[in-house]
């Protein structure tokens, strides 16, 4: 039994000795610990298939939904404490992408979600992420859509280069006045290689990343092209 497990048993048990709002309050607790194992026990694994050498491991067809999932609950923490709409609900359940690496799909995904949910965190406001995916000949094309900073059309190309996290000095602004300093290790520091890794990625299988124009009202829509 791991510690965690333990935490979780003792927390129980003292909740069965105590009445009234201590009780609940101690339930409470119980699940949000319960809540934190989950994604502790997501990045764990996530970690480990990424650390994995590739060489070990065989591309193969992915099922898009369930490990996009998985790459939100990683997020839950930072969604539910800055009340961030992540709707990922128009991805269909039984569409599949690959062949490729678990671990490369988990990267890609990891790394969209993170810069736009920093995103909508510097932009204050209301805070929106939504993720459409729809099968396009032999591809899966993916849209994320926020409601954040927003990004000018001529540094759509610009920002997948590597060390280029921010040129129009705006999201890091907003989310040093925004953000939790204690929260910037869940979303990431800015070291300006997300998005450069992600083409790089998506690259070796034939895909595809850039910025396009968004619409109906949206701030910013990135197209991620996946085989």
């Amino acid at each position: 039994m791991s510690w965690l497990e333990q935490v979780a048993i003792s927390l129980d048990r003292v909740r069965r000795q105590v009445k009234g709002p201590e009780a609940k309050r101690l339930e409470e607790i119980r699940d949000d610990f319960g809540a934190t194992k989950q994604r502790f026990v997501d990045l764990l694994s996530m970690t480990s298939l990424i650390s994995a050498d590739g060489r070990k491991s065989e591309a193969q067809k992915l099922t898009l939904k369930p490990r996009l999932e998985r790459a939100k609950r990683c997020f839950n923490l930072i969604i539910n404490n800055y009340e961030i709409d992540v709707d990922i609900e128009s991805v269909p359940n039984t569409l599949q992408v690959g062949p490729m690496l678990e671990a490369e799909l988990y990267a890609v995904l990891l790394n969209i979600l993170s810069n736009s949910i920093k995103s909508v965190i510097a932009a204050g406001g209301r805070r929106r992420v939504r993720v459409v995916a729809a099968r396009e000949g032999a591809a899966v094309e993916m849209h994320v859509l926020d409601s954040g900073v927003g990004l000018q059309e001529e540094h759509f190309e610009g920002v997948f280069a590597p060390f280029i996290s921010d040129p129009e000095k705006r999201l890091y602004k907003g989310l040093d006045s925004r953000l939790n300093p204690e929260d910037q290790y869940i979303v990431g520091t800015g070291s300006g290689l997300g998005l450069s890794i992600v083409r790089e990625i998506l690259g070796t299988r034939k895909g595809t990343i850039r910025f396009v124009v968004p619409e109906n009202g949206w701030k910013a829509d990135l197209e991620v092209m996946l085989p």
